[in-house]
């Protein structure tokens, strides 16, 4: 993976300012271009054709085209070969080569041609236009911004806060949705006038008109074939193993990182029988890190690896690991309620100087429904057709049940407290309503809760439901709806974002072969019941890889990675929370803070995600709004 920086006029300041803060991303090498009209800068990470024949920015023969590209495409020799018959001249081994001239060869329909994971811009200087695109999925970040008809463009948006023009702002819409869900799920960023390109979405603009236009060149299959099981598993095979050679091909080290799940056990398994094959022939390394709890996911990451024969390395963090949540913040661009993006910025830490890419089991919960909302949502709005009072009688006797009561229907019952039991009620009560029962379930806090948190100017200002009501208006499958809803949201914006920016931290490219779009696309079109057999999640995948894993791998049910928040939330972080002086933003009450404080014992599940988004949020606007340095800031 690499670095890239754009902009629509000449400022050689601005350009070594940009650079330089993306500097991680692209250790190897550094390159630009200027014509007066448009400046392109790249942080090179040296992967594919390591010589200085791939260097960037890269041009065509006649020197009027050319990119910056931030992936990996990995069908580019068949691109390439494909190119060649039509007369194009290559100059290197690169990947990146396959865009200038593919570019040449179709336009903008290059991207439909791809199969990667990307994000770059083409400046085609004749027709006077830059066309930048995002991967079908979202794996590659790709931020711009339009200001009175100039562009600006960067992996990471703190490239684009460093125009001394410019004053960052919170947009109060994005604000509530990063509240409400721990991330920001649509294209409008945390900063006012900053905006994610979507995934599959290319963005033409004419340095002629200094106008933009969007375009959507890929989406999720909506139609459903008929097909056997056994077909679909076939399929699903053949499709998984060709992605995870494609992804292995590198001319660094290569990694896995392993949690002892089905989802990157799969991978070492896939990995480990494409050497027996001959297709690979370099060693297996593996990674894990856990902390020192009886939840310890590194010990069952090293039976799988030890199965293998893999040369598999564990790393022990300490709540300590709290410490470095300024750092991941700043390198994460927005803020995250995933606490999961330290333990994944450690690892990578670790893993740096040993490796240069590794795989990772992303994406095989959103495609064959992994996660609790996917069987747990459609089984409650099987209770739609009782009558409202009913349900809410249902929702109050929920309420009284004793905790210990529901373990076994919901694994960490004992974490919600009354308060956690309310929010399910309330999901009994907002059926047969598909947006609200989703935003109930998944939202870290809920609009009620919010108010009782944010200062009072943010009330009202809240369009979340409205942008996700039309993913549960299509006429397919509801496990199908919620699947497409996150795989166009929390997926890129949530967990691709966290695995993209703490691998990137440390200038490792992290590769997710579940995430192939023929994969995604495969996904879409199975039938719901191979997916999600009764209570059996990952079904059709699970079996596909049951000749290639353990067998106590094949039957483990989906684990959270575990940190402790507890210990942090009681202990470690309790000064600092319980410090007013630090929370500066204007838009957190601390006394609500010193409430969820006093509460935590009763509801540790349900305070502890409300408080890493408020902590999250406040380093956030400390870093990036109030111009703190980050590396100043010390939580312990």
């Amino acid at each position: 993976m690499c670095g890239i920086f754009g902009f629509s006029w000449d400022d050689a300041s601005y350009l070594k300012k940009g650079l330089g803060l993306i500097s991680h991303r692209g250790p190897d090498q550094s390159g630009t271009f200027c014509d007066g009209h448009m400046t392109l800068g790249h942080r090179r990470l040296s992967i594919i054709d390591l010589s200085e024949r791939g260097r960037q920015p890269m041009f065509n023969e006649t020197g009027d085209v050319c990119v910056i590209f931030n992936g990996e495409i990995y069908n580019y020799r068949e691109l390439r070969s494909g190119l060649i018959t039509k007369g194009h001249r290559f100059s290197s081994e690169t990947d990146t080569e396959v865009l200038v001239h593919g570019y040449e060869e179709y336009g903008a329909g290059i991207v439909s041609y791809l199969n990667g994971c990307f994000s770059f811009a083409i400046y085609d200087q004749t027709n006077r236009k830059v066309i930048l695109a995002r991967d079908r999925l979202g794996i590659k970040p790709l931020y711009y911004r339009l200001n009175a008809g100039m562009l600006s463009f960067s992996s990471e948006m703190k490239a684009l806060l460093a125009d001394d023009g410019f004053s960052p702002s919170v947009h109060h819409e994005a604000f509530r949705h990063f509240f409400c869900l721990g991330y920001t799920p649509f294209s409008q960023t945390l900063i006012d006038g900053i905006l994610k390109l979507p995934a599959g979405y290319c963005l033409s603009y004419s340095l002629s008109t200094k106008k933009a236009e969007l375009e959507r060149y890929f989406s999720l299959p909506t139609s459903i074939e008929k097909r056997t099981f056994a077909s679909a598993k076939e399929e699903l095979l053949k499709l998984l193993e060709d992605s995870v050679a494609k992804r292995l091909v590198a001319d660094r080290p290569v990694g896995i990182y392993l949690s002892g799940g089905i989802d990157s056990g799969g991978i070492l398994g896939m990995a480990s029988r494409l050497r027996e094959k001959g297709i690979f022939s370099g060693p297996i390394r593996t990674y894990s890190a856990g902390f020192s709890h009886a939840d310890n996911e590194s010990l069952l990451a090293e039976e799988v690896a030890a199965h293998f024969e893999a040369d598999h390395a564990t790393f022990s963090m300490d709540t300590s690991l709290v410490n470095t949540l300024p750092s991941a913040v700043w390198h994460a661009d927005e803020p995250l309620g995933d606490p999961a993006l330290l333990p994944v910025k450690f690892l990578s830490g670790k893993a740096a100087g040993k490796v240069a890419v590794v795989l990772t089991g992303d994406g095989a919960d959103e495609l064959f429904a992994g996660y609790e909302q996917y069987a747990f949502l459609p089984m409650l709005h099987r209770l739609s057709f009782f009558p409202s009072p009913v349900r809410n009688a249902a929702g109050r006797l929920l309420s009284a049940v004793p905790s210990p009561l529901l373990t076994p229907f919901f694994k960490y019952a004992a974490g919600l407290g009354c308060e956690g039991k309310n929010r399910v009620a309330s999901i009994l009560s907002s059926l047969p309503d598909k947006t609200s029962s989703y935003l109930f379930f998944s939202s870290l806090v809920s609009d009620g809760e919010a108010e009782n948190i944010l200062t009072p100017h943010l009330a009202g200002r809240h369009d979340l439901p409205g942008k996700i009501a039309p993913y549960f208006s299509r006429k397919e499958p509801y496990l199908h709806q919620l699947q497409r809803l996150e795989c166009e949201t929390l997926l890129p914006e949530g967990y691709l974002l966290k695995t993209d920016k703490m691998t990137m931290a440390h200038g490792i490219e992290a590769r997710v072969p579940y995430l192939d779009h023929r994969i995604a696309e495969l996904a879409f079109r199975m039938p719901a019941h191979y997916k999600l057999a009764g209570r059996k999640e990952k079904y059709v995948l699970r079996e596909a890889l049951r000749p290639y894993v353990p067998p106590a791998t094949a039957k483990r049910k989906k684990q959270r990675f575990y940190v402790p928040m507890d210990d942090w939330m009681q202990k470690d972080l309790q000064p600092y929370l319980s410090d007013p002086a630090h929370f500066t933003s204007g838009y957190i009450s601390h006394k609500a803070i010193t409430h969820m404080l006093e509460r935590y014992a009763n509801a540790p599940l349900f305070y502890s995600r409300q408080l890493w988004n408020v902590l999250t949020f406040e380093l956030w606007h400390s870093i990036f709004i109030e111009k703190k340095d980050y590396k100043n800031i010390s939580l312990l």
